[in-house]
């Protein structure tokens, strides 16, 4: 519009325009003011409400009540505070820099403190807030700003320790202001420290927050910080909801191992290790699992590999995989071959129908891999002590998402697992063949030395009641010494001869009726000789008159002499006594000595075969160390337990408990 125009004044429309209205028209815009007023606050309202259930996880705090949302500032006002202290401390390294941040702030009293506690310098804020005069507070304590109450209880000094301790601490309370009038503030004490960790001093950042309590303005004023922290928690939520399912992952993964290493653990057969790990995969990791096997005395040379097991998701195909096994070798479809050799595991993230197709042996094969159905595939080394001993194939078909580096750390495990137990299977076998073989031997060799040792006792016997003619008082002594000798071996021999017959299995138990106290009288007199030879005391005590217990008297005569030959060779003075007693349907024979004792340690070992209680192959006691382990198996066998308590220099008791009555006689 030119100059003219404007000089001219208002056109004749708008005049017509601004002609007042009458009082009907007033009112009816003041009721459409009205309206539209009315309808901008439902807009606001609804608007809030919309905000209120944006989120699951604000509901409970946007449906607070007034004071509720005073909380929700403080944390917020809280978090800011954080975030200032936080940014001091990065600031700490340079101390001018510092100051200067401090001093632009003025919302704070923010004070720096010696390693004591002590005011150092202070901000233009601390005026502000406290209406202190800054330059007159450094040595001052920050005690002066304190109520009486938290004065007398030494608050401060409990938050310089705490923020010691912890590295900040935090408090919000009254606090005494300008002019001695009370103000609410929060306040947060950090540990400042240098490179080396040394304690420099503090940190002191207090703020008033008397106008949260007192107005609602601050939630007005931080509804757009609200909205930003809406934004931020979606975010930490779509995050925490991807931790939780990474950890559900992990946490399924180590159940899975976990689960794994405990159906190994119990196995001892070979094969069945190796089946249990092909179907401890599925369908957790796999379709179809097959394992394959260096033929063990092919290892040496050139290796042959042979499936030993091929498990499926389908029964049906799972019968089939294994007839097609039997029939013969397969084709190495996936080259467990080379995994073999090199011992690294292989991914196959995406595998060529085609390829199988044409590595496969036979028609039928071909046939078989393509109805089991292979998208992806693993193949793991079985390593046993450095030794790839077999690989692990894991596949799966169609409509499951192919392999990726977390199953292969997975299938690692499990074939670790698999493979250390079917390991230990071997070497439990190897073992147990020894083992056969050395009872064998022992029982053989015993039994060859029994038969002179019996034929040596008898001459021993003619010559003692003069067949060969009266013998001197000196030749009778050394002919005494032979024969205890000779029956000292033949114990020995016993001894061998029992254990081998319990470690296969051959031991029989022959029971009868037995007066317990003649039998226990019988072997203490046959031992007294040897007690009172080592000056021993060798005492029994039972109730009174014959108690009687259906057992096998040479077994349970044989774990006496056991018990009571061991009293005698590790007690060097003192006294043994053998108590018996009967009670609720059990015998119980105690055997306890003053001797040398046995270190807790070796409570369980001194069962194990030829074990002593020196634990020093060139021992200086006589014996086998198979007396307390024949002892313990005799009266398993017997249906009983033996038990053993022991102090080192003050002495041991082993306990006998055998039941009146054999294990699954009737009364």
């Amino acid at each position: 519009m030119s100059n003219g125009a404007r000089e001219r004044g208002p056109s004749r429309g708008a005049l017509a325009r601004e002609e007042p209205a009458g009082p009907a028209s007033d009112l009816d815009e003041a009721r459409a003011e009205i309206e539209r007023l009315a309808r901008e606050n439902r807009e606001l309202r609804g608007q809030q409400a919309r905000l209120r259930f944006r989120r699951q996880e604000l509901s409970d705090a946007l449906r607070m009540k007034h004071e509720e949302f005073l909380d929700m500032l403080g944390r917020l006002q809280e978090r800011e505070e954080t975030a200032v202290q936080r940014a001091l401390q990065e600031l700490t390294r340079s101390e001018e820099r510092f100051r200067l941040v401090v001093e632009s702030v003025q919302d704070y009293a923010i004070f720096l403190l010696d390693r004591e506690g002590r005011i150092t310098s202070a901000n233009q804020g601390a005026e502000a807030i406290l209406g202190s005069d800054r330059d007159k507070l450094p040595g001052e304590r920050l005690s002066l700003f304190l109520t009486e109450e938290d004065r007398a209880a030494d608050l401060h000094l409990r938050l310089l320790e705490e923020a010691l301790e912890k590295g900040e601490a935090r408090d919000e309370g009254w606090r005494i202001g300008r002019d001695g009038a009370r103000i609410w503030a929060s306040e947060t004490v950090t540990v400042i420290r240098d490179e080396t960790g040394e304690v420099r001093g503090f940190v002191d950042i207090t703020r008033d927050l008397t106008e949260r309590m007192r107005s609602q303005r601050a939630l007005e004023e931080t509804a757009g910080e609200l909205r930003s922290t809406v934004g931020k928690l979606e975010e930490r939520t779509a995050e925490a909801e991807e931790a939780r399912r990474t950890a559900e992952d992990a946490q399924a993964r180590t159940a899975f191992l976990s689960d794994a290493s405990g159906a190994l653990a119990s196995l001892l057969d070979f094969d069945h290790i190796l089946g249990t790990v092909a179907r401890l995969a599925i369908p957790i990791l796999a379709d179809w699992v097959a394992v394959d096997v260096v033929q063990e005395e092919e290892r040496e040379g050139h290796q042959e590999i042979q499936r030993r097991v091929v498990v499926h998701r389908d029964p049906a195909l799972t019968d089939a995989a294994e007839a097609l096994r039997q029939g013969g070798p397969g084709g190495d479809v996936l080259e467990a071959g080379p995994v073999i050799e090199s011992g690294e595991a292989r991914l196959i993230a995406h595998v060529d129908p085609s390829e199988i197709r044409s590595r496969a042996r036979s028609p039928a094969e071909a046939e078989l891999l393509e109805r089991m159905g292979t998208r992806s595939a693993m193949v793991v080394p079985l390593i046993a002590r450095g030794e790839p001993m077999g690989v692990v194939t894991l596949a799966v078909g169609e409509g499951r998402p192919g392999y990726g580096p977390a199953d292969l750390a997975l299938a690692r495990e499990l074939a670790h697992r698999g493979a250390t137990a079917a390991d230990n299977a071997r070497l439990y076998s190897s073992a147990v063949v020894a083992s056969r073989a050395k009872s064998e031997f022992l029982g053989v060799m015993s039994h060859e030395l029994r038969t002179p040792l019996n034929a040596i006792l008898g001459y021993v016997d003619l010559l003692d009641i003069g067949v060969s003619g009266d013998l001197a008082d000196e030749q009778r002594a050394q002919l005494g010494r032979v024969k205890a000798s000779a029956h000292h071996l033949l114990h020995l021999i016993e001894g061998i001869l029992t254990y081998s017959r319990l470690e296969a299995g051959k031991e029989e138990i022959a029971t009868e009726r037995v007066a317990l106290d003649e039998l226990i009288g019988d072997v203490v007199k046959m031992l007294e000789p040897q007690a009172r030879k080592a000056g021993l005391e060798l005492g029994v005590q039972g109730a009174d008159g014959g108690s009687v217990v259906e057992t096998d008297p040479n077994k349970l005569r044989q774990v006496l002499i056991n018990l009571l030959s061991n009293a005698v060779k590790f007690t060097e003075a003192g006294s043994i006594e053998v108590r018996w007693s009967v009670d609720a349907g059990w015998a119980e024979v105690a055997v306890e000595d003053t001797g040398i004792g046995i270190e807790a340690s070796d409570l369980q070992r001194i069962f194990e075969p030829y074990w002593q209680v020196t634990g020093d192959r060139n021992r200086v006691r006589e014996g086998t160390g198979l007396g307390l382990s024949v002892s313990r198996e005799l009266v398993s066998l017997l249906g009983g337990r033996i038990d053993v308590e022991s102090e080192v220099g003050v002495g041991t008791t082993f306990t006998v408990r055998l039941p009146l009555s054999p294990p699954g006689s009737k009364p």
